[in-house]
C-alpha cells in the first residue's frame, strides 16, 4: 500500500537520525603517546569542524571528561560517548538537560541528568536545569577536556531570562510571536536579547582556556550553528535593533509584556549589551570546535536510499527546504502533483524543512498534522472540480508529514498521512473538517479519522532534525493502490 510505503521511507530517516548510528559514524577514538610519555586519548571526527580545519579533542585520561548537553537528542548521544569512554577514562562528569519524559538511565551516576521543558516549551524545570548546568561548568578546569553535546529543543531546555524578566513574561513573548508565523530565526533573535545563556552567552560561561569539542544535531533550514537552540556557544551578530525590528513586524510593542518591552527598549538605548560577537574576547580566549554530526539532509538521504529499493517508484528528491505557512506549502504541493506524476511509475516526492501556523483558534496539532489536513483540503477541492480523478477507491495521492522529534506541537504524534479521501473520509464520520481546521483542531481530526490509524506515533525519538514530507503519486496507468 501506498501509505505503508510511506510510512516505511519516513522510518528510515529516523533510523538514520538516531543518535548513536550518528556518532557511531561521526567519531573515533584514538590512544597516542603525550609530552611526558604518558599515554593520552583523542576524539577525533570524521567530519572537519564548521569552520573547515580537522576536529578532535586531545584527553588526558588523568583529568576529567565533562559532558555537557541540552536538546532532545543530547541523552543517547551522552549515552553513546559514556560507553565509548568510561573504560578508558574513570571521572567522567556532566550535567545534562532533556526534555520532560525523557526515561532517565541509571548507569551514569556522575552525570546529572534534568529532564525539564514539558511539550517543548521552557518551564521553571528549564530555569532551574539551566543554573545547574551553569553551576558545574563552574567546577571544570582549564585542562579538563568538554564534550558540549548540542541539538534541537535546546531553546526550550536552556532558558535563564534576562534579569527583569520572568519567566511568564519570557514565554508569552514567545508564544506571541510564534503564534503570529514568525519564523523560527526571528524567534531566535527575540529570545537571545531576552535570555542570559542565548546568542553566544553561554560560552562566557566556560572558563578560560577550555577545550570544547561540540557536537551537535541540527534542526534548522540552513543548519546554522546560530539558530541551533539559539546559538549558546558560537558568535551573535544580531543586535537589540534586529530584536525590536520582529517585534514591530508582527505589531507586537504594545501587546507584549512591559518587562520584555523594557528591557527592549534599555538595548536599543545602549543600556543593557548585544550579544557576544564574532570578535569578543570569549571566543579567543577559548577554543570551541562545533561540529555537525547529524542535519535533515542525513535523514533524507536514508529516506530516499530507502525509496530506491521500490522498483516501481521514480524518487524525486526537492533541492530546496520546505518553508513557509502551512496553508501556502500545501497548495503548492498539491498543484505540482501533475507535474510529478508518472505514465507508468508511481512519483515518490521527498522533501525536508520546517513549515509555520498561523494559530487562530484553540484546538490542538502540530505543524505536521494540520500540513497534511490542509494538503487533505487541496486533494478534496481538487476531486470536487474533476469528479473523474476520485472515481477509483484506492487513494491516487498519499501525503505523508512528520516531525523526527517524534511529537508535533503538545500531542503524542509527529504528524499524519493523508490521502485523496480522507477529507470526504472525515465528513462521513462526522468530523467537520472545515471547523477543525479554522480552530487549528488537526488532532482532532487525525485522532478519529479511521480510528486514529494515519497518525504516526513513533513516539519521542531522541533526536531532531526537522520534518520530512514523503508524497506518493499513482502512475497515469494505474489507479490499484499498491
Amino acid at each position: 500500500m501506498m501509505e505503508a510505503a510511506a510510512k516505511t521511507i519516513f522510518s528510515a530517516g529516523l533510523e538514520a537520525v538516531k543518535p548513536g548510528n550518528l556518532l557511531h559514524h561521526a567519531l573515533e577514538l584514538q590512544k597516542c603517546a603525550g609530552e611526558d610519555g604518558e599515554t593520552v586519548l583523542d576524539l577525533v571526527t570524521a567530519v572537519p569542524s564548521i569552520d573547515g580545519a580537522p576536529a578532535h579533542l586531545r584527553i588526558n585520561p588523568r583529568r576529567t571528561l565533562w559532558l555537557l548537553g541540552f536538546g532532545k537528542a543530547v541523552l543517547p548521544m551522552a549515552t553513546h560517548l559514556h560507553a565509548l569512554l568510561c573504560t578508558e577514562i574513570p571521572n567522567i562528569k556532566g550535567h545534562l538537560n532533556v526534555p520532560a519524559g525523557t526515561a532517565i538511565p541509571a548507569d551514569m551516576d556522575n552525570v546529572q541528568i534534568v529532564a525539564c521543558g514539558a511539550n517543548n516549551l521552557p518551564d521553571d524545570g528549564s530555569v532551574a536545569a539551566t543554573d545547574q548546568l551553569l553551576q558545574t561548568m563552574h567546577a571544570i578546569h582549564p585542562e579538563d577536556a568538554v564534550v558540549l553535546l548540542i541539538s534541537g529543543g535546546g531553546s526550550a531546555l536552556l532558558v535563564r531570562p534576562s534579569t527583569g524578566i520572568t519567566l511568564p513574561d519570557y514565554a508569552a513573548t514567545v508564544k506571541a510571536l510564534a503564534n503570529n508565523g514568525a519564523d523560527i530565526h526571528e524567534l531566535n533573535c527575540v529570545r537571545k536579547h531576552m535570555s542570559d545563556v542565548k546568542g553566544g552567552r553561554l560560552a562566557r560561561a566556560l572558563p578560560t582556556g577550555s577545550r570544547v569539542l561540540a557536537l551537535v544535531v541540527s534542526d534548522v533550514v540552513g543548519d546554522d550553528l546560530s539558530t541551533i537552540a539559539c546559538g549558546p556557544t558560537v558568535p551573535d551578530d544580531t543586535t537589540f535593533a534586529d530584536a525590536w525590528a520582529v517585534i514591530e513586524r508582527f505589531q507586537l510593542q504594545e501587546l507584549l509584556p512591559v518587562s520584555v518591552v523594557a528591557h527592549m527598549r534599555k538595548g536599543l538605548c545602549g543600556e543593557e549589551p548585544d550579544s557576544p560577537g564574532s570578535d569578543d574576547a570569549c571566543f579567543r580566549s577559548r577554543c570551541i570546535a562545533h561540529v555537525l554530526i547529524g542535519t535533515n539532509a542525513t535523514a533524507l538521504d536514508a529516506c530516499q536510499h530507502t525509496a530506491e529499493k521500490f522498483e516501481q517508484y521514480a524518487v524525486i528528491r526537492l533541492p530546496a527546504p520546505i518553508t513557509g505557512f502551512v496553508s501556502d506549502v500545501a497548495q503548492h504541493l498539491v498543484s505540482q502533483i501533475p507535474s510529478w506524476t508518472q505514465r507508468t511509475k508511481y512519483a515518490c516526492v521527498l522533501a525536508g524543512g520546517e513549515t509555520v501556523v498561523k494559530v487562530n483558534g484553540a484546538g490542538r496539532g502540530g505543524r505536521n498534522q494540520e500540513l497534511a489536513m490542509h494538503v487533505a483540503r487541496h486533494l478534496h477541492l481538487q476531486n470536487t472540480s474533476s469528479p473523474s480523478s476520485s472515481s477509483s477507491s484506492s487513494p491516487r495521492v498519499v501525503f505523508l508529514s512528520g516531525g523526527t522529534d517524534g511529537q508535533d506541537g503538545p500531542t503524542p504524534a509527529a504528524g499524519a498521512v493523508a490521502d485523496t479521501h480522507s477529507w470526504e473520509g472525515g465528513q462521513a464520520q462526522g468530523l467537520e473538517p472545515d471547523k477543525l481546521l479554522q480552530n487549528n483542531d488537526s488532532h482532532a481530526f487525525w485522532s478519529q479519522l479511521d480510528q486514529g490509524q494515519h497518525l504516526l506515533t513513533p513516539g519521542l525519538t531522541g533526536t531532531n532534525v526537522m520534518d520530512i514530507i514523503v508524497l506518493i503519486v499513482a502512475p497515469q496507468e494505474c489507479t490499484r493502490d499498491t
